[in-house]
């Protein structure tokens, strides 16, 4: 029997975890071998596994001539099959020239971009000097991170000192072998299982599934209730996210938008934010009304939340209640609203609108708040406030259950407290970790005053690259080419409203030129670097209260796909291992 179909019966076992391993040694038998079926072996005393061998020596001569998988015999589509169904894939290869085989590649190369999503990877080498154990790092993991795949952290290299044909003979390479295991299990444990594979076959395809689009990654499952969140700035408005005359591949239209929002609840995104504007202005030349542009969005998706931003002011909580609860009877609750109490005072002179002081803008949102929700929960509401009275109203149909989320935002003493007695969310711009710090234990404490709790969102921009340098070199560009008279109209209108509050203390009343090139001091969150770098900073903001992360980027399609392939798999990983509170890299 070959050794490829050796473990075929125990895939009937649907409890047994299921494991491929894939060796890319060109001769039998090999050291390279030996050592995977180590790891599998020690795999196996820790969890029923149904082991799948699949030995490139042996089955080579077959997969070598293959251009693609179109009209290849069933026995060796079923290879394919059984690595794009694992639930945990161990891999290994002989190094030559610095890499692996290029029949292992090769292999790999008939596989579907999106097949391996977030499939936990042991990585195994092995070579003739300690010299080429940085390949695993260098060649092996960008490759099935490539694959949106999720390798482990160790890495098991080892020298022909080692090991022979038939053991392994370092005690330290066996204690490697045993931390990969851990950690690979621990990531399989938190992913869903695919369908077991049929009894008479190696693997058989999951049967009841929609199949993947070429074009959209495949979904990353859905995060538990204790992850972090994350969520992307709707580019309903045109302009993108910086006031800047860099390339921005973003377009504010609802096709791109939609493509945007399938892309990102695939990636691993839980919201998206709409935007509110009425008026022309930095860069925003046009701008598309974010209740109805939300509900264009939700139509089109499955899984994601989408954020509608509402002006108070222009909006009467009667009108707003009564859209809101019709949305969330259309798309099964996946509406939530963001109250947003107005900084730009030209908009609001522009419509009609008065301005009312800082203070008293956050006053008619509470209200605003608190009518929204007594109108959704009862009927023959009642309430007498001074800037909303409502007399035994009662609406139907109201949102279903849950009722939608209350997003606000703001960092002053009348946002914060406002957040603190009524809504669920709270988000505030852009900060280092110390001073998000001290909102999110401000806010808290104020909360649990009046019985309540509340989940803080922090704004971010994410440039994501292979090095620190190339991300570092990113934000250098976007601030070099901002537009300066635009930028310094922005900052005039927003410090103005920071500065308002009788604190002095609201959003961007300390923002630097640098920091209002991006709206919402995106820049000072620091999410700017490798992948490994951002979900190491992302991690420290959850350790020190953060709920949500809501991102903005230069290029949303692209940025979002591959932040949730190359970013929000690792925040899993190190949430999953439950790591330490840490000081993340500057």
């Amino acid at each position: 029997m070959p050794a490829s179909r050796q473990a075929a019966s125990d895939l009937s076992d649907a409890h047994a975890l299921k494991v491929v391993l894939v060796s890319g040694s060109l001769k039998a038998p090999s050291r390279t071998r030996t050592l995977a079926d180590a790891i599998v072996r020690s795999i196996s005393k820790r969890r029923s596994a149904a082991v799948v061998t699949i030995d490139l020596a042996e089955t080579g001569a077959q997969i070598a001539p293959l251009i693609s998988r179109d009209g290849i015999p069933q026995s060796v589509e079923e290879l394919f099959l059984a690595v794009e169904t694992a639930d945990l894939l161990v891999v290994g290869s002989p190094i030559y020239k610095a890499s692996y085989t290029g029949l292992f590649k090769h292999f790999f190369d008939l596989i579907p971009p999106t097949a391996l999503s977030g499939l936990p990877v042991i990585l195994s080498a092995t070579g003739g000097s300690d010299r080429h154990a940085l390949a695993l790092d260098h060649q092996f993991r960008p490759l099935f991170s490539f694959f949106n795949a999720a390798p482990v952290p160790t890495t098991i290299y080892a020298t022909d000192r080692d090991l022979d044909y038939t053991e392994l003979k370092n005690e330290q390479i066996s204690d490697r072998i045993e931390r990969a295991v851990d950690e690979a299990l621990l990531a399989a444990s938190v992913r869903p299982r695919s369908e077991p594979p049929a009894k008479l076959s190696l693997v058989a395809k999951p049967t009841g599934t929609a199949p993947r689009s070429k074009s959209m990654p495949a979904p990353l499952p859905p995060s538990s209730p204790s992850n972090i969140k994350f969520a992307y700035w709707v580019p309903n408005v045109s302009g993108g996210l910086v006031i800047s005359n860099i390339e921005q591949r973003t377009d504010w239209g609802l096709d791109y938008n939609i493509k945007l929002a399938q892309i990102a609840e695939n990636s691993g995104f839980d919201y998206a934010l709409s935007q509110i504007r009425f008026t022309a202005g930095y860069g925003a030349e046009f701008q598309h009304e974010p209740v109805s542009f939300s509900q264009a969005i939700l139509h089109n998706t499955k899984n994601i939340k989408v954020i509608a931003a509402l002006l108070p002011g222009p909006w009467n909580p009667a009108v707003a209640a009564k859209q809101i609860a019709s949305i969330s009877q259309y798309t099964n609750g996946r509406i939530a609203v963001n109250i947003v109490s107005g900084w730009f005072r030209g908009e609001f002179a522009a419509i009609g609108e008065p301005w009312l002081d800082h203070d008293e803008r956050y006053r008619r949102s509470e209200e605003f708040i608190r009518s929204l929700r007594g109108i959704w929960s009862d009927d023959n509401f009642t309430f007498r406030g001074d800037f909303y009275r409502f007399n035994n109203y009662s609406l139907k149909p109201k949102p279903l259950d849950p009722l939608p989320e209350i997003f606000q935002g703001g960092s002053s003493r009348a946002a914060r407290d406002m957040a603190a007695r009524v809504s669920d969310w709270y988000f505030t711009n852009g900060n280092t970790p110390e001073e998000i710090k001290k909102q999110v234990d401000d806010i808290r404490a104020k909360a649990r005053e009046h019985g309540r709790s509340v989940k803080i969102g922090v704004n971010a921009f994410g440039i994501v690259r292979k090095t620190e340098q190339e991300a570092r070199a990113v934000v250098a560009e976007i601030i070099a080419k901002a537009n300066p008279e635009a930028v310094h109209a922005f900052g005039h209108e927003v410090k103005n409203a920071g500065k308002a509050s009788p604190e002095g203390e609201g959003n961007w009343s300390t923002s630097t030129f640098d920091d209002l090139v991006q709206y919402n001091d995106g820049f000072r969150t620091n999410l700017i670097g490798t992948p490994t770098q951002i979900a190491e900073r992302i991690v420290e903001l959850k350790n020190i209260g953060v709920d949500l992360v809501l991102l903005g980027f230069l290029h949303f399609q692209e940025d979002v796909e591959s932040f949730g392939r190359d970013v929000i798999p690792l925040v899993r990983e190190l949430e999953a291992r439950g790591t330490p509170h840490f000081q993340a890299a500057e």
